[in-house]
């Protein structure tokens, strides 16, 4: 993976990627919902390396197969490398987003529902991810949902703590090769 990023902050970003619950989320996504909604399963390393490694001059193509898939199952057009970036910004106007146009984030942390442009080039990588994220939310939203989905065995659509530690904490694991720790502050609680 070359970066123009230097190696302490390419280690920030890949860490917060790593621990935003929208990476496996959205490879969850595309997992479960690979048949029905003709995507294709992937690792969440493979979304971090293509995240990180994609550039504003020429989008990475793993990431231009998932958004044309995603955006396939959102619009009636057919959808492409010629237009996806048109129909991503059509999309987005109608998704349950936040778009903030007067404010760039330099923070590092992923927003559940607020992106500072439509531009897949001018976002920042972790508006992307909330991009990709909110993709598979319209997509779920969509009116055709139950009829997609009624076939599917609802144990695939259910998921269940994998243990506790010592403190409480859940722990997930999504099938892939990282387990996920739910932490609480039982002060809150």
């Amino acid at each position: 993976m070359s970066s123009e990023w230097p190696d302490a902050q390419l280690s920030n970003i890949q860490k917060t990627l790593q621990n935003s619950w929208q990476i496996p989320y959205i490879s969850l996504f595309a997992r479960i919902f690979c048949d029905a909604f003709q995507l294709f399963d992937f690792h969440q390393e493979e979304l971090e390396d293509a995240l990180l490694s994609d550039n504003p001059n020429e989008i990475h193509p793993f990431l231009q197969e998932l958004l044309i898939s995603l955006l396939s199952g959102l619009t009636r057009l057919h959808v492409n490398s010629g237009n996806m970036f048109v129909t991503l910004t059509n999309v987005l106007k109608r998704c349950d987003l936040n778009i903030n146009l007067s404010t760039l984030s330099t923070t590092m942390t992923i927003s559940d529902d607020t992106i500072t442009t439509t531009d897949w080039h001018e976002m920042s990588i972790f508006e992307k991810v909330t991009v990709l994220r909110a993709l598979c939310d319209a997509r779920l939203n969509k009116a055709d949902i139950d009829q997609v989905t009624e076939n599917m065995p609802a144990d695939s659509l259910r998921f269940e703590p994998f243990g506790e530690d010592s403190r409480g904490n859940k722990l997930w694991y999504f099938g892939d090769t990282r387990l996920y720790c739910d932490s609480w502050n039982k002060s809150t609680q």
